[in-house]
């Protein structure tokens, strides 16, 4: 059996190849864990991946199999858990920068049963801001920063990271980002970004620094400028996958998509008071203006 064989074998299936003693659970964890090592760069799947607890948890499944004292149907079977569940002795993030580097004592309800099940744990799944929405995009996984970077070297701009937790972070930000003479600011999309729009607004407005913000709410409500995903656009796309499951189609035969529709929003009254003009080029592109 192949690695994309072994990536889609039902668990049941799994489990009765591991008490006929044709498979092994640490083949099929290895073959998992390669699969996340050469895919989570690109997807940002798991926040925390847990590969040599893992390969441990499975070398003691295959000795219960070859004792033929397997103890379900989960025993030696991999699976992750959404970092929303405490896990004892791993991180649990709740997709918040607050708890970073948090390691649970115990382990939440789901966590304890499924330890105890004999299943292996290959890490922490993605999750918003404390589950707050539908969408994985929060300050702990690197890609944000990391495609900041990557646009900013394409076109030859200077960036600074600055790291907020708190109120009082965001003015010592914006008072090293003065120091520094920043152009511009870019808060980068977080619910704790979101609940502090209206000081990062006063602020900008304080400083006269341009923002670039992560929806039209924020624009509407004095940042410059928009560019985002159409979230109206992506909730019909996975209405479109939900009705071809649920019509049969394997999930794992249908491809992972990206965002193919954007809006940009310009707030022309924020751009006066910061005595910037907005070329007739960019406006003529601009989904919305806000006058």
């Amino acid at each position: 059996m192949n690695a994309t064989d072994l990536s889609y074998t039902p668990a049941l299936e799994l489990g009765k190849l591991y008490r006929a003693k044709k498979l092994s659970p640490v083949e099929v964890t290895d073959t998992a864990l390669a699969r996340i090592e050469r895919l989570n760069p690109k997807l940002n799947a798991y926040l925390t991946v847990t590969a040599d607890h893992a390969r441990e948890l499975a070398r003691a499944a295959e000795a219960r199999f070859a004792r033929g004292e397997g103890r379900g149907a989960l025993d030696g079977i991999p699976y992750s858990i959404k970092d929303l569940e405490p896990t004892a002795g791993i991180r649990t993030t709740y997709g918040s920068k607050f708890f970073e580097h948090n390691v649970p004592a115990e382990d939440g309800a789901v966590a304890s049963r499924l330890r105890g099940s004999g299943g292996i744990l290959l890490g922490k799944t993605n999750t918003p801001h404390f589950g707050y929405k539908d969408m994985c995009d929060n300050l702990i996984g690197p890609p944000q920063w990391r495609d900041a970077e990557a646009a900013a070297r394409q076109l030859g701009v200077r960036i600074q990271r600055l790291e907020i937790r708190t109120r009082d972070d965001l003015r010592r930000a914006f008072q090293a980002a003065v120091k520094a003479r920043a152009d511009a600011v870019v808060p980068l999309a977080d619910p704790l970004m979101t609940v502090l729009t209206r000081d990062i607004l006063e602020l900008a407005a304080r400083y006269r620094l341009p923002t670039m913000m992560e929806n039209r709410e924020q624009v509407e409500a004095g940042a410059l400028l928009a560019y985002h995903a159409d979230r109206d656009d992506a909730y019909r796309r996975a209405a479109s996958y939900v009705d071809r499951i649920l019509n049969g189609a394997k999930p794992g035969d249908l491809p992972v998509e990206q965002p193919t529709s954007f809006a940009l929003v310009i707030n022309l009254k924020t751009a006066k008071a910061l005595g910037l003009t907005i070329p007739p080029t960019v406006l003529l592109q601009a989904d919305a203006v806000i006058e």
